[in-house]
């Protein structure tokens, strides 16, 4: 093959203009490390190599086109060959003409004599590699060997011009503009798009190197003879509003969504009112509101006011005496059935002395229940009743320390003492540890206590009900729940008019933000227009009922809350606030020149799921619509590995199109016309910055189960996430950060680690019970600082030559699965 590829040198010497036979061995040797440098350098540094102004010499210009056609002869030949193998994988690399001339350019212009580059055994290894082979295929010719890598002093570029470092480290953007055309069919499918953009001058060079083609006239399909027409209108669309069946089927279309909404998130809709253009002031002057003295009106409604408060505290005192029977039924009947009856009594109680009262007196049934259990023997693997009997303990003390009294704590001393919780008792406020009290107690211990440490019950049996260290602060934009401080930044970029990337964990409240962004826009205006990007249809029709039962309001005639567009059906798209879409629809509405003034009315983009960009399949969908909004939006997911990066590269596309509007900005109507144009209600200052927020915590931990075969039928497991890993990996890599631990997976390794090294000095420091003394409420983050501590702990064994004991302990962990496996295989 290289032969052919250098046969041609010896014809073009004899063609005028040529180059000389040591000339062309100085470019083939240019050629050759070009070669061996794109087989080492990868993309990324391949897309930052400079731009040469300067073109090849005549000579240097036939030559290399006599290359290019050796190369698709021989490549061609080679195709035809079924008895070779082989592999094109590494086609596209086989020459690449900007790093060809980068290599000529610097040793014309930048190097005048030697070879100082540090270009690396491997590369300086393929590329004498590779000369080897080509003075080989030369046999009489000799144009010189390997190194150096210039003979001769030819110049194979024309116009030397160095590039300053100014210019190499300023970032072009290439001026926008349009070649202007007359075409009635043009004019008639763009519509006012085209009065927005700039247009080229007659005399640019681009407009005088055209040339003049045929105009064509084409309205309709030259096989059908229908009108032109795009994916959106070939949609299977709107019902007919004059067809008394189609009537019915929307009516139970709405129906429908209404109850698929109110099933996902049992929330009721909320009416949305639009902001007023001019709305009132949200404060008044102190000095003059300030009043020495009540007016009897004021008076009058402060006592009415209490009044009812008072009436509501009696109702729901009431309310309590009517249920309380039937929650203690349901309670006794099954105790997770019958605490969901209590917890929505507790949800629509706005009484905190009556929610109080309730939760004490389920506490003495579920400690009754324990009792019973614990008398007949019957007591559950989970221990339930017990688990109920310390949540309820915990909740109480939490939301209603003030409002318990001094029999409520000695009762609550009572229940921690015969669960064996004598160090949690002692704790409590009027709580006295009597001789007497405690001689009757001890009888009961051992009959009613769960048998384990008060911290280790907890983490072991309650991990799912730890409390998470909520912020106390009540957020105004917020009415349902209190927000955390990664949320608050959520809702402070949406008001903020700026972009973000969003990651973390699944069912950790990141979608929140999302329906604060739809509210904020139906409540700036009836015309903003909001879209949700769902990567497939069965999220869309989620997210569709979702908002179609979350938000309600009034429009004007023609105009819906929510719409939905798909390739398969179409429903208020255009004509709704809300859009919720897959990618590929809306990048036929972004890019069909006639929904342009639909286009402009898109205030927000939120991207779900935006980790499918990727993927292998659709992903320059996503790519395309990041790279074409202008406005701000919102990207979401749970699994990005590197958002950092994609921060960084949606940032820059941003700076583009900041960079662009500041061009076309002197080009608007609007500026033409010397007015300042009317702003349509609830727009905001464009923002061009893009925010990363993470967070990593779940809402509910995870835990991992293994399905297998055992006596005739299937079971299901538990699974320890350290047996997945290796000493290796952790030596290496240290724990995933990814891999976290449940409170109950904490337990089981720290148990792990005490069987396997038994004289262990730290144990007595990271025992739960030790490390959580006394706690009567373990929060969730001190769970996670506690398992922290034991995976610190197990590197460290590695670290100073224990890798056998932590050996054994991902063995005793997995011993589950392979127990489980070798019963799989025998079956």
């Amino acid at each position: 093959m290289m032969y052919k590829i250098f046969f041609f040198v010896c014809t073009l010497l004899k063609t005028k203009p040529a180059l000389t036979l040591q000339e062309a061995g100085d470019l083939i040797r240019m050629y050759c490390l070009s070669v061996a440098f794109l087989h080492h350098l990868p993309l990324s540094q391949r897309a930052q190599i400079r731009l040469i102004k300067n073109k090849w010499n005549e000579e240097t210009f036939m030559f290399i086109q006599q290359h290019k056609l050796c190369e698709s002869a021989v490549l061609k030949d080679l195709a035809t060959q079924t008895s070779w193998k082989i592999d094109f994988s590494a086609l596209p690399d086989l020459s690449d003409n900007l790093l060809w001339k980068n290599i000529a350019f610097y040793y014309e212009t930048e190097k005048h004599s030697g070879f100082d580059l540090d270009i690396g055994t491997k590369i300086k290894t393929d590329y004498e590699l590779l000369w080897k082979h080509i003075t080989t295929l030369l046999e009489t010719f000799s144009i010189g060997g390997s190194f150096p890598l210039r003979i001769t002093t030819k110049h194979f570029l024309e116009k030397k011009c160095l590039i300053s470092k100014g210019e190499e480290s300023k970032k072009a953007f290439i001026n926008p503009g349009l070649i202007p055309i007359t075409n009635t069919l043009v004019d008639e499918f763009t519509g006012d798009i085209l009065t927005d953009l700039p247009f080229l001058k007659s005399d640019d060079p681009v407009i005088v190197s055209l040339k003049k083609q045929k105009e064509f006239d084409e309205l309709r399909h030259w096989h059908s003879g229908k009108l032109l027409s795009d994916d959106y209108d070939r949609t299977k669309g709107e019902f007919d509003a004059k067809d008394p069946k189609a009537l019915r089927n929307e009516q139970k279309l709405k129906t429908y969504q209404r109850f698929y909404g109110q099933t996902l998130e049992g929330i009721h809709s909320k009416t949305i009112v639009t902001q007023q253009d001019n709305p009132k002031k949200a404060y008044t002057d102190a000095k003059k509101s300030k009043k020495v003295h009540k007016t009897k009106a004021e008076m009058i409604i402060e006592e009415n006011k209490k009044r009812r408060q008072a009436e509501e505290g009696k109702k729901e005192e009431h309310r309590w005496a009517t249920l309380s029977v039937t929650i203690e039924e349901k309670i006794k009947e099954n105790v997770t059935s019958g605490m969901k009856y209590l917890q929505e009594f507790l949800k629509n109680c706005q009484s905190a002395s009556v929610k109080c009262t309730a939760e004490m007196a389920v506490l003495n049934i579920c400690f009754g229940m324990w009792m019973e259990c614990c008398d007949k023997g019957k007591i559950s693997t989970n221990l339930s009743e017990a688990v109920e009997v310390m949540r309820i303990i915990q909740s109480v003390l939490i939301n209603y320390d003030d409002l318990l009294k001094e029999t409520d704590f000695q009762q609550i001393g009572k229940y921690l003492r015969a669960l064996g919780f004598d160090n949690l008792a002692a704790t409590l406020k009027y709580v006295k540890d009597f001789e007497d009290e405690r001689k009757t107690l001890k009888r009961k211990v051992s009959k009613y206590a769960v048998g384990i440490g008060s911290s280790r019950f907890q983490l072991q049996y309650m991990g799912h009900y730890l409390i998470r260290e909520d912020r106390k602060d009540p957020d105004p934009r917020v009415q349902h729940f209190i927000p955390d401080t990664w949320q608050r930044d959520l809702l402070d970029i949406v008001d903020n008019n700026e972009s973000a990337v969003i990651v973390a964990p699944t069912s950790s409240g990141k979608t929140y933000a999302c329906y604060y962004c739809i509210e904020k826009i139906l409540r700036d205006s009836d015309d903003g227009v909001v879209v949700y990007v769902a990567p497939t249809k069965a999220l869309v029709n989620q997210v569709w009922a979702t908002v179609y039962n979350r938000f309600n309001k009034a429009l004007p005639a023609g105009l819906t809350v929510c719409g939905v567009f798909t390739r398969d059906y179409r429903h208020d798209a255009l004509n709704s606030q809300v859009l919720v879409t897959v990618p590929q629809c809306l990048e036929i509405l972004l890019l069909a020149p006639h929904r342009q003034e639909w286009a402009k009315r898109i205030r927000y983009v939120i991207f779900d799921e935006v980790h499918c960009l990727g993927g292998e399949i659709g992903a320059e969908v996503w790519e395309h619509l990041l790279v074409m909004i202008r406005c701000p939006f919102l990207a979401l997911s749970a699994t990005i590995s590197n958002p950092k990066h994609l921060i960084d590269w949606l940032q820059s596309v941003k700076r583009y199109w900041q960079h662009t509007e500041a061009k076309l900005a002197p080009n608007s109507p609007a500026v033409k016309k010397g007015g300042k144009g009317k702003k349509s209600v609830g727009m905001q200052k464009e923002s061009y910055k893009v925010k990363l927020v993470e967070y990593g915590e779940r809402y509910n931990d995870l835990e991992k189960y293994v399905c297998s075969l055992k006596d005739d039928d299937f079971a299901i497991d538990h699974y320890h996430p350290c047996a997945a890993l290796t000493v290796d990996h952790i030596e290496k890599y240290g724990f995933p950060l990814d891999l976290s631990l449940s409170p109950r997976e904490s337990v089981l390794l720290f148990d792990a680690m005490v069987k396997v090294r038994e004289n262990w000095p730290g144990k007595h420091g990271l025992d739960p019970d030790e490390f959580f003394k006394d706690k009567i409420i373990i929060t969730k983050a001190e769970a996670r600082q506690y398992e922290k501590q034991l995976k610190n702990t197990l590197e460290m064994w590695i670290k100073h030559g224990l890798r056998n004991k932590v050996f054994l302990i991902s063995r005793q962990l997995i011993g589950i699965l392979i127990s489980l496996l070798t019963v799989a295989v025998f079956h």
